[in-house]
């Protein structure tokens, strides 16, 4: 609510790896599509694996002249028409290409099977257009937005916490694979790796996102704050120097929007961005720390330090454990997914993979080891799905949670009676995350535990959402100024009214609008996310392990 109150008072109600057959597609939080980097030297050339004798030489380089003055001859009796046709070809190519993915004929259609934990891109995607529909649409009319289970479509804060918790999962994950098979040597590369790649990775996709904020600024459509400056130098001054004041990975932060945390005056959804580096960085370090342990004793010292951050006041860090614990049982239930490549387990291990399977059921903890054995049973299964659907309706009600304690038709009830049990220090603004972290975690052990909650998110739409997620996230609030509130809404007041139906015709261009400029940021997106990767493999040395 606090948020929402700032942005309200800036003028408007606005706005806050590789995806190959591994998982370090999902190593980077707002990380969409972290496309490997397969660039190839255009001159280069297979080396010659024979020896050929001097007369083989001179009768190849006779029939290659022979060829050459064939293609010459073919070439001069080319009509020129052909060679405009290829031409336009390639001009076409290059406009299809220029359109927005969803305008692109299969644009949308999955490039080949997902990867089993792909669902979490989607949901990450589905957040961010709910933070953006928050932002854009949050009254407190028509009444049916604050009724029980609806009011999670404009849950701002709620998909924030949600945020902190898939990225506590998706970086986790492979470090925890890692851990599981006892690779020390990958354990630290990915480490190292991880550690290197986040900053630039979330900082400088923000600076980019600022820059396109600054352009709406100079052109007169966006003024969050009253930061214009009339000179242009002038502007340019006070952009650089907010932008160093925001990327201080050291600075104060708690987890939760309040008046002075640290974001950016020209994209206050920001103030994120900052907390998601802490909380990496603090993840890291955690992984690092509990590699060694056994699965019992890692499971019991993450849910030590989760309740130990609520006693502290730093429930962001708890987010990001709740993330790990999830992909920790996700791992536990699926141990095929510890198999390793076939070329590094012949290297580094002299067992089969099966190996790995068996230990690690060995190994699990005793619930766990109940928990497999009573869902081989169909009653089991079907009960353990109603169990998850329950605890999936009871993640969606908590992220839904209310600014006050009236909900609807339900009134008062629960959110009086809960809200009793928040410490009384958690104040100006970090009571509201108290529930809405642990609703986080329901809805995300939910989903990962239940097969069939995932089929949508699977989807090639949910996955595309999933691409933009990221740049929905950052780009919404100028643009719902500068298009919404400047435009679309004179025009509706002017030539449509304020009846229910007027609405629809903005919302749905506003809707495109944000996607399509999302959808250009996700390709500068990808170049940051190459850029950092570039810059690993330019400055990290190998060690013979």
């Amino acid at each position: 609510m606090a948020e929402y109150v700032r942005i309200r008072e800036a003028g408007s109600s606005r706005l806050g790896d590789d995806n190959g057959h591994d998982f370090a597609r999902h190593r980077d939080s707002f990380e969409h599509e972290d496309l490997p980097l397969h660039e190839k030297e255009l001159d280069e050339k297979p080396a010659a694996t024979t020896h050929e004798t001097d007369d083989a030489s001179d009768s190849d380089d006779s029939d290659l002249e022979d060829i050459i003055d064939v293609e010459k001859q073919s070439s001069a009796d080319m009509p020129k028409w052909t060679r405009y046709n290829t031409y336009g070809s390639l001009v076409k190519s290059w406009c299809v290409t220029a359109l927005p993915r969803f305008c692109q004929s299969g644009g949308l259609r999955l490039k080949g099977e997902p990867h089993p934990t792909a669902w979490l891109d989607a949901l990450r995607g589905y957040a961010a257009w709910i933070v953006f529909q928050y932002h854009a649409f949050n009254t407190y009319d028509p009444s049916w937005r604050r009724q029980p289970f609806v009011s999670i479509l404009f849950a701002g804060p709620g998909m924030v916490a949600l945020f902190f918790v898939i990225s506590g999962y998706v970086l986790s994950y492979s470090l925890l694979k890692q851990i599981r098979n006892r690779q020390s040597a990958g354990m630290l590369e990915s480490l190292a790796s991880s550690t290197f790649r986040r900053y630039l990775r979330l900082y400088v996709s923000s600076i980019v996102a600022t820059v396109f904020a600054f352009i709406l600024i100079r052109l007169g459509w966006y003024n969050p704050f009253g930061i214009y400056v009339p000179s242009f130098l002038g502007q340019v001054g006070h952009w650089l120097f907010d932008t160093i004041i925001f990327i201080n990975p050291f600075g104060d932060i708690r987890g939760w929007y309040h008046r002075g945390t640290q974001d950016s005056n020209y994209l206050s959804t920001l103030w994120t961005i900052p907390v998601e580096f802490r909380g990496s960085m603090i993840l890291f370090g955690f992984c690092a720390a509990v590699c060694k342990l056994t699965t019992p004793w890692r499971m019991a010292l993450t849910w030590l330090v989760i309740l130990l951050c609520y006693v502290w006041n730093s429930v962001f860090v708890a987010e990001f454990l709740y993330g790990l614990f999830v992909a920790d049982l996700s791992l536990l239930r699926n141990p095929d997914r510890l198999r390793r490549p076939a070329a590094t387990e012949a290297l580094s291990s002299p067992l089969p993979s099966r190996v790995f399977v068996m230990e690690t059921a060995a190994h699990a903890p005793r619930f766990w080891k109940w928990n497999w054995s009573l869902n081989r049973t169909p009653r089991s299964r079907i009960a353990a799905n109603v169990g998850y659907s329950l605890l999936f309706l009871l993640g969606i009600f908590l992220l839904g949670e209310p600014d006050g304690i009236d909900l609807g038709v339900w009134g008062q009830f629960p959110w009086r009676f809960l809200k009793s049990f928040i410490p009384f220090y958690y104040t100006n603004g970090a009571e509201a995350y108290w529930y809405l972290s642990v609703g986080g975690f329901f809805l995300v052990l939910a989903i990962d535990s239940f097969p069939a909650l995932q089929r949508p998110l699977m989807y090639g739409f949910s996955q595309y959402v999933g691409d933009l997620s990221f740049g929905i996230y950052v780009l919404h609030p100028p643009v719902t100024i500068a298009f919404y509130h400047g435009l679309m809404e004179p025009w509706r007041v002017k030539h449509l009214g304020s009846s229910p139906l007027a609405f629809i015709p903005g919302f749905i261009a506003l809707t495109l609008m944000v996607f399509i400029l999302a959808d250009y940021f996700s390709r500068l997106d990808k170049k940051v996310v190459r850029l950092g990767r570039w810059l690993q493999a330019k400055l990290f040395r190998k060690w013979d392990c």
